[in-house]
């Protein structure tokens, strides 16, 4: 069984339904390493100053924000964890929708939803739901503190969660579409009212 990358519940309404989060995909893709070729020894990586150009010890790096040309803002672990986004731990199904009227460009990523331990009879019913309705459920959720879009809907009795893109990231078609293509379709709105 695939490990789960993320553990938390499925909500709506005053329904809970605790759920374990697994990729749906195993990519099988080629991963090669560097060498040394006279020794065959890893090449390691080293996080070097620019300035001083000589190594930093992890304890002396921090994560800053560059809020104007080398004028820093430190963040810590508590700031981090003081601007968490609501709802880490839930997949919040705010409608309802046929599947169908998803458009495929949204998709981004699928998962595998499972039950946790002791949660097997209501998931059951909420795939039962999902199935006998045939809609898919739009839900918020939070996965490495930033917060994503998602549809859920069943595949093969498990629900799976699309990530979807949101909308103001799907770059607009006519950007690319050629200009006789682009007045083609002007004129016939015109004619068409």
């Amino acid at each position: 069984m695939p490990r789960a990358i993320w553990s938390g519940a499925i909500t709506f309404g005053l329904v809970n339904v605790p759920v374990r989060l697994y990729s749906a995909v195993s990519e099988h893709k080629l991963h090669f390493s560097f060498v040394h070729e006279k020794d065959d020894s890893p090449i390691g990586y080293q996080k070097i100053c620019k300035l001083e150009e000589k190594p930093v010890p992890d304890k002396e790096i921090v994560k800053a924000f560059e809020y104007g040309e080398g004028e820093y803002v430190y963040m810590t672990d508590e700031d981090f964890a003081a601007a968490r986004v609501e709802g880490y731990k839930a997949i919040d199904i705010t409608d309802f929708v046929p599947y169908e009227q998803i458009d495929p460009i949204f998709f981004a990523h699928t998962y595998l939803v499972g039950p946790q331990e002791g949660a097997e009879k209501v998931y059951s019913l909420l795939v039962r739901a999902m199935e006998d309705s045939e809609l898919a459920g739009i839900a918020k959720f939070v996965m490495r503190d930033r917060q994503y879009l998602g549809a859920l809907r069943v595949r093969e009795g498990v629900i799976t969660l699309e990530q979807l893109h949101f909308a103001d990231e799907i770059r607009p078609v006519e950007d690319v579409k050629p200009k006789r293509a682009r007045s083609r379709n002007r004129s016939s709105r015109w004619r068409s009212s």
